[in-house]
């Protein structure tokens, strides 16, 4: 996993790609952060949806009190700022 520089201001920043873009970003997105410390490119694993719902069975009652996300994401792949050139 990416390395915490939050003492610099630079918090690890983890770009996850779903399986079936596997094929064309995978490896531009490990090409272009290769060396980041702060990035880490991952592919997601997940094959499937984890809870399978019967069509026979009514659907759960919702049990979460709130909604998890706690805002807007900080940051998109378009605003990221990517290293230009070589090396």
């Amino acid at each position: 996993m990416a390395a915490d520089n939050s003492a610099t201001g630079h918090l690890p920043r983890v770009v996850i790609v779903p399986r079936p873009l596997e094929s064309f970003f995978l490896d531009r997105l490990e090409r272009r952060y290769a060396g980041r410390e702060d990035v880490t490119v991952v592919l997601d694993r997940r094959r499937c949806e984890r809870r399978r719902v019967r069509a026979e069975q009514p659907a759960p009652e919702e049990r979460r009190r709130a909604d998890r996300r706690t805002g807007a994401a900080v940051w998109s792949l378009a605003e990221m700022p990517m290293r230009t050139g070589a090396g």
